[in-house]
């Protein structure tokens, strides 16, 4: 049966700060049972359009549509653990709950349904035995399943990732790889990472992204990495030696939604300026 439109849209966006351009004219579809790797260079602005997506910032020209419920919490954010403060008093238990305020409201009290919802991802992500830890006690893995446990306490209807296997051991990798399998059996999933093979076999679609955004053949990062990828698709198409068809099929893509589709009841985040002056990613 068809799947039918995507959840998430972006159209002809393009965006920058302080005047200058970070993305170009990027189009964009995530379906519902997507995983989504978008992979480049450093400041290709590959967490800007996260951010983006999300709604955190206003696009320059060009539209996202969102077919979500509109509820808090129905698009899940994982960020970088490195920008989290692990000195802060907090429990584990207490900062997954954190996750819950999107269904309580913020000035409402958690309920027993919260707390029964906050074991059960817990549960899900093997981290129960670590409940009452201080996050200041956990490895960088153990504390990038925590941040994810944060985001699906809210139940998202789609869950958005920036650098999930960064700075982790092999290990927690290979955890966090099958955790993210399983989300994707019932979540579509969007993964900002600098090493698609942590995730290369989970991975249903990757976009390479350096202004402009280029979707490659998942097998073109599995057999020849991302920075045979980044070589190969340039803006004029051209390719190094061996992805000759890696930049033929990403030049192909170009210029048009990755996946198509109409806007329906969707809701769009109007162009705009700028909010925020940091640096694009």
């Amino acid at each position: 049966m068809p799947e039918g439109p995507p959840l998430v849209e972006v159209r002809a966006l393009s965006f920058g700060y302080r005047g200058q351009p970070v993305l170009e004219d990027v189009d964009l579809a995530i379906g519902g049972r997507d995983f989504l790797a978008l992979v480049g260079p450093n400041g290709g602005g590959k967490t800007t359009l996260l951010k983006l997506v999300l709604g955190l910032l206003r696009p320059w020209s060009g539209e996202v549509v969102r077919r979500l419920s509109g509820r808090r919490g129905a698009m899940g954010y994982v960020p970088q653990f490195s920008s989290f403060d692990r000195d802060f008093p907090l429990r584990v238990e207490s900062m997954v709950l954190m996750g819950r305020l999107g269904a309580s409201g913020l000035l409402r009290p958690y309920r027993l349904a919260d707390r029964r919802r906050v074991a059960e991802v817990l549960e899900q992500l093997h981290l129960s035995a670590l409940a009452r830890l201080p996050i200041g006690e956990l490895s960088g893995g153990q504390l990038q399943r925590v941040l994810i446990a944060r985001a699906l306490a809210g139940d998202p209807e789609i869950l958005l990732l920036d650098e999930p296997t960064a700075s982790v051991d092999p290990d927690s990798r290979e955890v966090l790889g099958t955790v993210l399998a399983d989300l994707n059996a019932r979540i579509p999933l969007v993964v900002v990472t600098h090493d698609v093979s942590a995730v290369s076999r989970q991975v249903t679609r990757v976009s390479f992204v350096n202004r402009r955004l280029r979707e490659v053949p998942p097998e073109a990062v599995h057999h020849h990495g991302e920075e045979d990828v980044a070589a190969g698709v340039t803006e004029t198409g051209g390719a190094a030696p061996g992805m000759a068809g890696v930049a033929a099929q990403a030049a192909g893509a170009a210029g048009g939604a990755a996946g198509g589709g109409t806007a329906g009841s969707g809701t769009a985040a109007p162009a705009g300026g700028a909010r925020g002056r940091e640096a694009g990613q």
